[in-house]
C-alpha cells in the first residue's frame, strides 16, 4: 500500500510540475511598467484574432531591444513562453523584436 501511495504521489509532482511551452508572434497592444506585454495574435487558419498577455522576468532573453518598456504599439514580436501552472499565466523565455519591413522602393519615371 506504501509503494502505491509513493507512486501517486511521484506521479502527481511530475504532472504538476510539468508546463505548457507556447510561441507566440504577433504585435504587441501594451506594455505596462510590470513587463506585462499584451499581444495580438491571427490564426491564419481561422482568420481570427487572439490576444495573449506574457510577463517579462529579469531573467527573460531579449532580442532587438534593450528593455521590454521599449517595446510600443503595433511592434512585431516572436516570444517564447512558459505557463506558470500555479497561477495560469504567461512567462516570457525570451522576447525577440522583429526587423521592420522597409517600405517598397517607388519606381521613378
Amino acid at each position: 500500500m506504501k509503494r502505491i501511495a509513493l507512486i501517486a504521489l511521484i506521479a502527481l509532482v511530475a504532472f504538476v510540475g510539468v508546463a505548457d511551452a507556447k510561441l507566440i508572434e504577433g504585435k504587441v497592444l501594451s506594455v505596462d511598467a510590470t513587463g506585462s506585454v499584451k499581444i495580438s495574435q491571427l490564426d491564419a487558419a481561422t482568420g481570427v484574432s487572439t490576444e495573449t498577455t506574457v510577463t517579462a522576468q529579469p531573467e527573460t532573453e531579449l532580442l532587438g531591444i534593450d528593455s521590454v518598456q521599449l517595446l510600443k504599439e503595433g511592434d512585431e514580436v516572436s516570444v517564447d513562453s512558459e505557463e506558470d501552472v500555479a497561477t495560469g499565466s504567461w512567462i516570457a523565455i525570451s522576447i525577440e523584436l522583429k526587423a521592420a519591413e522597409a517600405p517598397a522602393a517607388t519606381p521613378t519615371i
